[in-house]
């Protein structure tokens, strides 16, 4: 009888116990540190949510996530500059610890998304918060719609400290730095590109026919693949 194996890059189940393992070591941090952190949310949140009210009702659209964006990324920032290391020396492989990073952002994203699309019709049913303000809500979208676009971006946020962890502990703050060089001349090149060769008409053109809830969470969830992926590579060259 011809043994089964897993599909290529999916956990064995002996794996998928020890990417249990490595995710309840990378929570260990956040239960350790939960007073400090609480101290921090409160002063962030108290500095951070009344500006986002403000800037919800002068641009009309809800600016939550870029305040939950900065709190969630030096969470798993943590994650991959200090548990990775603490993790390898406790034997846990460079491909286990990945695995148990996507598997806890994932996890952590659905939770995340639950928890604001119930605030979002929190906020609905109290016009507001009582200062007819959008925070957490997107205009209309109904709850399942903004869950899956809160998800998609606490994923993204979660992607993108991870991939930056990752290039932090492969080759040093420099790296950071020549990373934060390239994606600001590539971004002014694909601007300057787009303008001259009329890309961004035909783009507007497309737009008014796809649907919000696609801009929302597709975009942030296909870009939050292709940083995990990469965060994946390099974390598992990586040699701190």
């Amino acid at each position: 009888m011809t043994a089964t194996t897993p599909a290529a890059g999916l956990p064995a189940p002996g794996e998928f116990r020890r990417v249990l393992v490595a995710a309840r070591v990378q929570l260990l941090p956040w239960l350790t540190h939960f007073g400090l952190e609480v101290g921090r949310l409160d002063a962030a949140t108290a500095l951070l949510v009344p500006t986002a009210v403000v800037a919800a009702g002068l641009l009309g659209f809800p600016l939550f996530p870029f305040v939950y964006c900065p709190l969630l990324g030096v969470a798993h920032w943590r994650t991959v500059t200090q548990v990775f290391p603490f993790a390898l020396g406790l034997g846990i492989t460079r491909r286990t610890f990945s695995l148990a990073t996507i598997l806890v952002a994932v996890v952590e994203s659905v939770l995340l998304g639950a928890v604001y699309a119930v605030l979002a019709q929190i906020e609905r049913a109290t016009g507001g918060w009582g200062l007819g303000q959008q925070v957490v809500g997107i205009g209309e979208l109904s709850a399942v719609e903004l869950f899956a676009v809160h998800t998609a971006l606490v994923l993204l946020c979660a992607a993108i400290s991870a991939v930056l962890g990752a290039v932090s502990v492969r080759s040093g703050p420099p790296a950071l730095w020549t990373l934060a060089a390239v994606v600001v001349v590539l971004s002014g090149l694909l601007a300057g590109l787009g303008v001259g060769l009329g890309w961004w008409t035909a783009v507007a053109a497309l737009l008014p026919g796809v649907p919000i809830t696609v801009l929302l969470a597709g975009g942030p969830l296909v870009l939050a693949v292709v940083l995990g992926l990469a965060g994946f590579a390099v974390l598992r060259r990586a040699a701190p």
